[in-house]
């Protein structure tokens, strides 16, 4: 095997009447060579050899000598001989551990460390994750542990305290809760406990001893764990099969067990730049830069105003105790598990740091990175395209936010319009079903037709315009430590760019988003989305709009003069869009500003001349459009 530095290696057993021609040709090269192997030669002066000194002993000794090589192996391979020899060249540095046998063999295993001299080489590590093998963890050690902590934030800047909070709560994880590190290749098996671990290394470890009656008791050991705990898993899986409450739970139970959850066989995914780049693109907003904010409708006189957060002891142990444990962990590294179960000791220093945060009005940096996995959709696998991105914040972040998403809701409902039913409590599109359905049956019985358009707001979510956003804020009224928490929230949010992809590797990339975020606000856009829309019925849920206008009459320019007002309504709202940086779905041909709906609407049937309105006609040509 050739290396850099211009080194060879060779494995030579028994047969050294070629050596010299081979080391003549690596000479020639201006390569050196490093050979070893079993070569069976005894030299009672040169390898302390018991058995009497050998001509393939003498032989050897020239040839190491005339090649400038020496052997580091200084203790007996087999018996009391040194059969098994490595030669490096005399300026080189390593060393030999002779270890136990292995298996079958007579013969002694060697441990070889050499310095091959290959700079500029930097061999990095597997990734991996470590997996916690929670139903094993002590956690009365861990909230005696918590309990006898002090987290003391007084000399600490915000960014500190919280970086004190997250080490000492890994810390205390690592050392009370078994884990295993699971290389970013391999698929850990399922039954595989922290017993069957144990058991392992006993086997390992009796192994090097060299013990025959430690190896056997050792092995028999393992086999009788590895095997218990397989049992036990079966046993598992056939209670979960049973309890499956539906046919789909079932079969994704069978999938992930068989290995056949990840579908048919696919292209490979792109490169991990490629995917970050379009990740990127997708969540950049152009134009942003520079832009001047529109005029906003002001609060009604006489609003409250949010001028701060309250953050008590209760509202954090409310939030601790209803995490739910089955969450991934994020980049922080804080599982909610550990916050559930030791949130009587965990509240108190929580409940400081959150309040101490609140008071700065600062939002840690390291809170505002999350840990971005493309998820496959659909079609084909090798193009960014057909990737999802899916965000994973870190823990003590979402919990924050969901301490301060109470207040927030309660006053951000007063400015939320009617006729959105995406973030209003007890509504939802079952009540936006129910109002089309109704006004739909209504004009049917009048016998009048309607008009109906459905948008919407691309990446509302994903694409925010920051400015735009705290400018909405401060119309309705947040202030003074509340609006500065929001815009700290917000300063240095959105993606990655330029050569900040360059080092992300692997499935799972790191990226500053607030997408899944609980203190993101709803799209207040609503607000002025009804002094657009002057003719149709406007009904929102969350970015989803549909407009519903009734047609007065039977003729064609009735119809003409419902299409004029839908086309004047949509034109309003495409230029809101491009004030709001709001993009409208582009399928549906709105940036024309004009609605050409007379041949769609003929097609599926809802307006012809010959139509009188009648249910069995309209039965027939909805029909007919179905077959064309």
């Amino acid at each position: 095997m050739v290396m850099k530095k211009k080194r060879i290696i060779c494995n030579k057993q028994q047969h050294n009447e070629n050596l010299d021609g081979l080391c003549g040709q690596i000479s020639k090269e201006g390569k050196r060579a490093v050979i070893l192997g079993d070569f069976n030669a005894h030299h009672q002066e040169w390898l302390k050899s018991a058995s009497v000194t050998n001509k393939r002993g003498m032989k050897l000794k020239q040839f190491s000598e005339l090649h400038g090589l020496i052997n580091l192996v200084h203790k007996p391979t087999r018996g009391k001989n040194m059969l098994d020899l490595v030669f490096v060249p005399s300026d080189a540095e390593g060393k030999v551990e002779v270890l136990a046998k292995i298996g079958t063999s007579d013969h002694k295993a060697l441990k070889v460390s050499l310095d091959l001299g290959m700079e500029g080489i930097q061999i990095q590590e597997a990734p991996g994750r470590k997996v916690y093998h929670w139903s094993s963890a002590n956690y009365r050690e861990m909230q005696v542990e918590f309990k006898k902590t002090s987290f003391d934030f007084s000399h600490l800047s915000v960014q500190q305290s919280v970086d004190l909070v997250t080490s000492t709560i890994n810390a205390v994880t690592d050392k009370h809760v078994p884990s295993v590190l699971i290389s970013g290749t391999t698929k850990p098996i399922a039954w595989w406990t922290p017993y069957c671990q144990w058991a392992w290394e006993r086997k390992q470890k009796a192994f090097k001893s060299g013990c025959k009656v430690c190896i056997m008791r050792a092995t028999k050991c393992c086999v009788q764990v590895c095997r218990r705990a397989f049992n036990q898993h079966q046993l598992r899986l056939k209670i979960r099969l049973a309890r499956a409450k539906g046919s789909r739970e079932f079969w994704q139970t069978v999938k992930t067990y068989s290995g056949r959850g990840g579908g048919q066989r696919r292209k490979a995914a792109p490169p991990a730049d490629d995917l970050a780049k379009y990740f990127a693109t997708k969540m950049s907003l152009p134009g942003e830069e520079g832009k001047e904010v529109p005029p906003l409708e002001p609060a009604p006189p006489g609003s409250r105003k949010l001028r701060g957060f309250k953050i008590t002891r209760a509202g954090v142990s409310k939030v601790l105790r209803s995490l739910d444990v089955n969450k991934s962990v994020g980049p922080d590294g804080v599982s909610p598990r550990v916050l559930k179960d030791c949130a009587g000791q965990l509240v108190a220093p929580l409940t400081r740091l959150f309040q101490k945060i609140g008071k700065a009005a600062e939002f840690p940096t390291s809170w505002k990175v999350a840990r971005v996995t493309p998820v496959y959709k659909k079609e084909d696998a090798s193009l960014p395209k057909n990737y999802r991105p899916i965000s994973v914040l870190p823990t003590l972040a979402t919990t924050f936010e969901r301490v301060l998403m109470p207040q927030l809701a309660s006053f951000l409902i007063e400015h939320i319009p009617s006729n959105q039913f995406g973030f209003l409590p007890d509504t939802g599109t079952l009540d936006v079903g129910v109002i089309l359905a109704d006004q739909i049956s209504r004009a049917l019985e009048a016998r009048k037709d309607v008009r109906l358009v459905a948008l919407d707001f691309q990446g509302a979510f994903d694409k925010v315009w920051w400015r735009g956003l705290l400018a909405h804020l401060w119309a309705v009224g947040v202030r003074s430590k509340a609006y500065q928490l929001f815009e700290s929230y917000l300063v240095g949010q959105g993606p990655l760019r330029g050569g900040e992809w360059a080092d992300l590797r692997a499935s799972q990339h790191q990226i500053r988003c607030a997408t899944g975020s609980y203190l993101v606000p709803p799209p207040l856009f609503v607000r002025n989305v009804r002094q657009r829309v002057r003719k149709a019925l406007c009904l929102f849920y969350v970015n989803d709009l549909t407009l519903l206008l009734k047609v007065i009459g039977r003729n064609n320019e009735a119809a003409q003069n419902v299409q004029w007002d839908l086309s004047q309504d949509l034109k309003r709202l495409f230029c809101f869009g491009k004030e709001w940086l709001l993009e409208l779905e582009a399928s549906l041909g709105i940036g024309e500003h004009e609605v050409k709906e007379q041949k769609v609407l003929e097609i599926l049937g809802f307006f012809n001349e010959n139509n009188k309105g009648t249910w069995s006609q309209f039965s027939k040509s909805t029909a007919t459009a179905a077959r064309e």
